[in-house]
């Protein structure tokens, strides 16, 4: 898919710090990029390097027509950790997957987080993490968990050609470029993330085979 020239990629929450490096390096590939965001504002700078759109994931209708002859559909939406139900990711991601398979586009990546794994595979992560570290976690911020797994669970039931990457902590640091991943298998050590590794391997894994229907773990 990144092998061609132009590849056209509609990004969802361009105007937070993940998307923003997504939207950077994209453009510095020379992609095509379409970022939908509530406040356009926020992108007054990209204007003449990147279509950017007015537009609310919960509101199709106002960026529907943005992923005709897309390649790839990219959304790093977030709401941060809290309690306040949510339904920002699975609905989200339900409205994405549906304007996507109107428009004929496959690709799909998101970003979720390890506590987005069902409580029934808490094991895989070791003791302290299983028993101590996530249970601590989702009780503070029960609610953007919950909806992550909903959002992993639609991504599952869905026939889109989609990966869900998991990051931890993420920074705003310069990052060092060599990232570790674990694919559909828990990461070992991972504490954080520079922004701008989860951005490129993002980019990177749209033409990443192994990156399919899968659920991607990445830290430093």
């Amino acid at each position: 898919l990144l092998g061609s020239t132009g590849v056209k990629i509609v990004l969802f929450g361009a105007g937070g710090g993940t998307g923003r490096y997504v939207l950077d390096q994209a453009l510095a590939a020379n992609h095509q990029v379409s970022a939908v965001v509530r406040k356009p504002s926020l992108l007054d700078m990209y204007q003449g390097r990147a279509q950017v759109v007015a537009g609310d994931v919960l509101k199709p209708a106002s960026w529907r027509a943005t992923l005709t002859g897309a390649d790839a559909v990219i959304s790093t939406i977030g709401i941060g950790a809290q309690k306040t139900p949510t339904t920002v990711y699975s609905d989200g991601t339900r409205h994405i997957l549906a304007a996507m398979h109107a428009a004929g586009v496959r690709r799909l990546e998101v970003v979720t987080a390890a506590l987005a794994e069902p409580h029934e595979n808490w094991a895989r992560y070791g003791a302290f993490r299983a028993h101590v570290l996530f249970p601590i976690l989702n009780r503070r911020f029960s609610a953007t968990y919950d909806d992550m797994r909903r959002m992993e669970q639609v991504l599952r039931n869905s026939d889109a050609d989609w990966t869900s990457y998991r990051p931890p902590y993420l920074t705003d640091r310069a990052g060092h470029g060599r990232p570790r991943i674990a694919i559909n298998t828990p990461l070992k050590g991972a504490r954080s993330l520079a922004r701008s590794d989860l951005a490129a391997v993002m980019l990177d894994g749209l033409s990443d085979q192994r990156h399919i229907g899968a659920v991607i773990e990445v830290a430093d």
